[in-house]
C-alpha cells in the first residue's frame, strides 16, 4: 500500500479534533471513505513516524489501534499542514521537483512556506 498524505492529514485532523483526554478507538475517528486497511495501514506509519501515540489492539481479524493523542511532532506537522492553500501548495512544488513526497522535505516545504506567509504578512 502507498503512502497517502491527504489520508494522512486527515487521520491527522480527526485525530486533533476529536481526542480530548481519554483514547479513541479507530473506528471513532470515523474516516471510512479510504477504508478500515488503508487506516490501519497509516495510524502504523503515524505512529511509526512519532507523530501520534497508540496503542495496537489488532488481533487475528485484522489491525487496529486505539489513539491516545498527537504527540509533540504531530502537533507539530499538522499545524504546519493545516492550512489547505498551504497543503495544496506544498503538494503541488514537491510533486513537480521530485516527483513524491518524503516526510523531511514536505514538513520542510509546509514550515518554509507558512513562514514566507508570515513574513509576507509582517510590516
Amino acid at each position: 500500500m502507498k503512502r497517502d498524505w491527504d489520508l494522512i492529514r486527515e487521520i491527522l485532523l480527526a485525530i486533533e479534533a476529536r481526542c480530548d483526554g481519554g483514547a479513541i478507538n479507530q473506528a471513532e475517528l470515523d474516516i471510512t471513505a479510504a477504508g478500515a486497511q488503508a487506516v490501519s495501514y497509516h495510524l502504523a506509519l503515524l505512529h511509526e513516524a512519532g507523530l501520534i501515540d497508540a496503542i495496537d489492539v489488532g488481533s487475528h481479524d485484522g489491525d487496529d489501534f486505539l489513539v491516545r493523542r498527537l504527540t509533540w511532532d504531530g502537533h507539530e506537522f499538522l499545524d504546519a499542514a493545516r492550512d489547505e492553500t498551504t497543503w495544496k501548495q506544498a503538494k503541488a512544488v514537491v510533486a513537480q521537483k521530485t516527483g513524491s513526497l518524503s516526510f523531511g522535505v514536505l514538513k520542510a516545504l509546509l514550515v518554509k512556506l507558512a513562514t514566507d506567509l508570515l513574513m509576507g504578512g509582517v510590516g
